[in-house]
This record gives structure tokens, sequence and C-alpha cells, in this order.
């Protein structure tokens, strides 16, 4: 069997290493091939000893004839349709220089990828999230070579995700049939437990590498880099971002200001989200949306607005202009668990706090495509037109307890995985070692055995 893995930093390398070990003590004869786009995912698998394609290196040795004549299309992939992601976040237009260099990227990731699982004939393929270009182009390929994909991402509250449809709103929980039967002391103590350390206390290496992989996320200079690893188009901003996180992290000093009463909260994500950027169909901007809910919300309720902890004070400057103008209260330093507590409703598009509202019990509007959208916990928004009526609904009703509770009980106990990525002593390895295997198996000739040892018919 060959399993082939794609992650981006060093810390999926680590978590993908723990898995192969697991997966290794079912199935002994299983050979690894590993793919890495920044250079600390790269670093961490050569520094094991282990193989690594850096991808980013590894692609710009492809060679593609007659370019200039390719068009939208190249081995049935639609080459625009890879590139969304991207074009979208960067800004850039069609028929311009920048335009035509992230295609011929483009296209080279398609003949490489082509080449590599058609040469390797893979069986499983283990990938980080399920959208950016490279990943996309990947699971294309993956799917045409009918290779096993499980997708991989952090889950809510130190947990794993492991699904086979994708994460976020393409997660297959969001059609999952919930389960009547449900333990709410075991729910309560899993929200409730301590958080685990994480593995890069006092790691400096792991700080040294993360500085050179923001250097790729927003390079200095641009035109000796690889477009399609840019995140972000000021480095000096994304930077002087971590710093100013470092040091609050270091130096919490408790807000001088109060979520007054009657407060609607709304809780803001980083703009270059895959998540705002392929499942928002109602906002791209966080200036319109600002303004829609500030608009939408009964006068006697005051609007307080929360911003990523990655981008404060790093948004589009008409927001802020919005904000000071219409009396909107905008709160970053208070604890977020003390802010939606104190808040009568919560409104998110589609971030991961949206559990959080909901294991506060509160009223949630949700604006976005997320897997928590489809099992009515939530007032969920399908147009503009809409958001007046979702939060009068969410002020003047309550989701029943009993449901949030089933909900999160199934989400937590039934779909992921104890243990989160980062984590010092990583967790629940054997569990998806044999999720893994079973689920590859169950279409295969050969099986895992009731003893979780391989065998066959």
């Amino acid at each position: 069997m060959k399993i082939v893995t794609l992650g981006y930093y060093g810390s999926f390398s680590r978590y993908f290493k723990y898995l192969q070990k697991n997966i290794s003590k079912l199935s002994k004869e299983i050979e690894y091939f590993n793919m890495s786009i920044y250079p600390s995912a790269h670093l961490y698998w050569k520094n094991q000893g282990e193989r690594s394609v850096f991808l980013p290196k590894e692609i710009r040795k492809v060679r593609i004839s007659n370019i200039d004549e390719i068009g939208e299309i190249y081995k049935r992939i639609n080459i625009e349709d890879v590139m969304k992601y991207h074009l979208q976040l960067l800004g850039i237009k069609r028929d311009t220089c920048q335009y035509r260099k992230l295609k011929i990227v483009a296209l080279k990731y398609i003949e490489y990828f082509d080449q590599v699982f058609k040469k390797h004939n893979f069986d499983i393929f283990i990938c980080s999230g399920d959208s950016r270009m490279f990943v996309e182009i990947a699971i294309l390929i993956a799917q045409r070579y009918n290779v096993k994909i499980f997708y991989f991402e952090q889950g809510p509250y130190d947990t794993t995700i492991i699904d086979e449809k994708g994460v976020n709103a393409n997660s297959s929980f969001r059609n999952y049939l919930i389960k009547n039967e449900i333990d709410e002391n075991k729910l309560e103590k899993f929200i409730t437990r301590e958080k685990s350390p994480k593995f890069y206390k006092n790691e400096y290496t792991y700080y040294a590498l993360k500085i050179l992989d923001l250097m790729y996320l927003s390079p200095p200079l641009k035109n000796i880099f690889p477009i399609e690893l840019v995140a972000e188009s000021s480095f000096i901003n994304l930077a002087i971002r971590n710093l100013k996180r470092i040091l609050s992290l270091k130096n919490k000093i408790k807000s001088k200001l109060e979520v007054p009463k009657k407060s609607i909260l709304l809780i803001l994500q980083v703009p270059y989200d895959v998540q705002m950027m392929f499942n928002s169909p109602l906002f791209n901007d966080f200036t319109e949306m600002v303004e829609e809910i500030h608009k939408s919300i009964p006068r006697e309720y005051n609007l307080i607005v929360r911003e990523h902890p990655l981008y404060i004070h790093n948004y589009d400057v008409k927001m802020y202009d919005y904000i000071k103008n219409n009396n909107i209260l905008l709160i970053n330093d208070l604890p977020l668990g003390e802010m939606i507590k104190q808040s009568e409703v919560i409104v998110v598009n589609n971030s991961t706090v949206g559990l959080e509202a909901l294991v506060h019990y509160k009223p949630l509007v949700i604006l976005g495509d997320s897997y928590y959208d489809s099992h009515e916990v939530g007032f969920k928004v399908n147009s503009k037109d809409d958001i007046v009526i979702k939060i009068k609904e969410a002020i003047e009703n309550n989701i029943p307890k009993n449901r949030i509770n089933k909900f999160l009980y199934n989400l937590f106990f039934e779909y992921l995985f104890e243990g989160h990525f980062q984590d010092k002593d990583l967790k629940s390895g054997d569990t998806i070692a044999q999720h893994i295997l079973t689920r590859f198996y169950s279409g295969q000739i050969s099986r895992i055995g009731s003893d979780g040892h391989e065998c066959h018919k």
C-alpha cells in the first residue's frame, strides 16, 4: 500500500508522521510519500530522515509546451476554477502578467500531480483542507486515479477532523443524521476539560521556521517567491500583527470597555480565510457585513464587533470609519467566552466560533455556509433581506437546549477525534489509523480484521 500526504507547515508534518507510525502498527507493508507546501513542512521531514518533496521547487522543474495555446481547460481541469482562491486573494485580474504567471504555475501543478499519481499508483491521499490551488488540483488528480482521499483539518475544542468528503462547509457532518441518545455529563466534562499543552512552547526552532514560512506567505520581495504560496500582500503588516499577538498574549490587560445590556455581537474572520472566500454567498467584504448587520438590528440594541485575533486593526479603513461614525463598539480584549455570555445574540459568518456560542446556548445567527448550519441549532440567513428577520427570530426565540446538546454530542463523540495536531502529547493516533484503514479496505478486496490487523479474502 502507498500513502501520500500533503501538508502546509512543520506542525502538519509532525502530525502526519504520528499518524504514519500508528497506521504502520496495523499494516506493515506501507510506503509513504510526503509532499510539503511551505519550508517548515519540508524541513521537518528532512530532519526526521523521511522522504519529502518541496512542491514549489519541484513543480518549477516541470516543462509545459505551447503555454500560450492552452485555453481554459488543461487535462480536463478548469484552470480558472482552481485559481479562484488566489485570484480573489491577490486581486489578480484577467489579461495581466500576474494572471499569466499564476496560470503557468497552475499548469505545472496539474502536470506534476498527473505524472506523480500515475507513476506511484497511490492508494490513500491524506491532504490538509480541501481548498487552495495546489490542494484542489491534487484532489482532482487523486480522484481521477481512484485514490482514496482523507481530508485533515484541526477541529474545534482541541479536536481533529478526518473526513472522506471535505472540511468546513464541505464536511460530511453537515448532512449527518443526529442520534438521540446522549450523555450530558460526558458532554459537559468534554467541553470544560483542560486544554493540552502545545508542543511548540519553548521550541525556538519552531518560531525560526515560522518566520521563514511568513516570508513565503507574505514575501518582502515578491518576484522571487512562489506566487501560489502568497497569502497576504504586505510582509510588514503580517510581521507586525504576529509580533503584536505574541506581546498581547504575554501582557494581557483587561479591557476598560464592558458589554452593555441588549447587545448583539458580530464576530469577524480573517479576510483571506478560505471559508470567507468559498463559503460566504452573501458577503466578501467585512465593511458591507458590518453595515448590513448594523442596519438590521432593532434600534434599542447595541452592536459590538470583535475582530479576529490575527487581524486586529488591519481590516479595511472604511469599516473602522463606519464603526466610529455609527457608535458601534469595537471590543477585542475581553475574553471571548465572557463576551458571548453577556451578549443576547451572536452573529457569525461561518467560523468555528459559532460552536462556542452554541456551547453557551446563545441564539446564533449564521450568515454563511458551515457544518453547523443545517441542524436547526441556529438561525441561518439565506439572503441579505433575510438578516432582519433572522435577527428578530434569534432575539424572540430560544433553540431548545436539548437539541443543541444532541448536536454537540454527535459532533464531538461521533464525528471528531480527540486531540489537536499541535498538542505536545498527540492523541487518537490508533483510532484514526483504524478509521482510515477500515474505510479504505471496505471498498477493496482486502479488509481489516476484527483484531485490527490486515487480512485478505
